[in-house]
């Protein structure tokens, strides 16, 4: 049983790690976009406006399950970043504004995962413990993502393959969905009892 719980913590750490890596890197990836296809500063906040529209699912951990949560919330970011994709493929500022509503409506990695953690540990240090790691995982991911979105833009430059990015990105979550899907259990009980509630959003994304 413990070496069991041990195994779906570490898992989740995991998970917000890889996720944090793709959000991170499309931070840096994203206003790059907007300004290389002539967007104004005002449609450059708007990337993020747009993301804000959203931010509906963080309780729908409690009544629906934490899987479920987590794994819409990767499909949402999926279908995001690949509109992303396609918009600079196109050159379309229109569709990356798009991008982001899809991210914002189902984005709850960090609301999901720490309900994870409330579900598997008992309200003393060890709680406090893995809930510190799954922040470490956090922001390992999102220092690592940024300069990683960085590279990759210096690498592909602006031609044919500045789509690349954020392809990749999208890539992450596609693969974390079967990923979650057959790895990590369901852990939400009857009796469930949420922690303290988690900033709007659940983190970046």
């Amino acid at each position: 049983m413990e070496e069991g719980r041990t195994r779906v913590l570490r898992l989740t750490q995991l998970i917000v790690f890889l996720d944090y890596c793709a959000v991170g890197a499309m931070r840096t990836v994203m206003p790059y976009y907007a300004r290389s296809m002539g967007a104004s500063s005002a449609k450059v906040g708007g990337l993020e406006a747009a993301y804000g529209v959203g931010l509906i699912l963080g309780k729908l951990s409690d009544s629906r399950g934490r899987k479920t949560v987590l794994l819409l919330s990767f499909l949402g970011a999926a279908i995001g970043y690949g509109l992303a994709s396609g918009a600079v493929a196109l050159g379309s500022v229109s569709l990356l504004l798009l991008s982001r509503l899809p991210v914002g409506l189902a984005k709850q990695t960090v609301t999901a995962t720490r309900a994870i953690v409330c579900d598997l540990t008992p309200p003393d240090e060890s709680r406090s413990e893995w809930l510190a790691r799954l922040w470490a995982g956090c922001s390992l991911g999102y220092a690592l993502g940024p300069w990683a979105g960085g590279r990759l833009l210096d690498a592909v430059g602006a031609g044919a393959l500045a789509p690349l990015p954020s392809a990749l990105c999208a890539g992450v979550f596609v693969l974390l969905i079967p990923f979650v899907a057959k790895s990590l259990p369901e852990t939400r009980q009857a009796d469930s009892v949420a922690c303290a509630p988690t900033p709007a959003g659940g983190g970046p994304a």
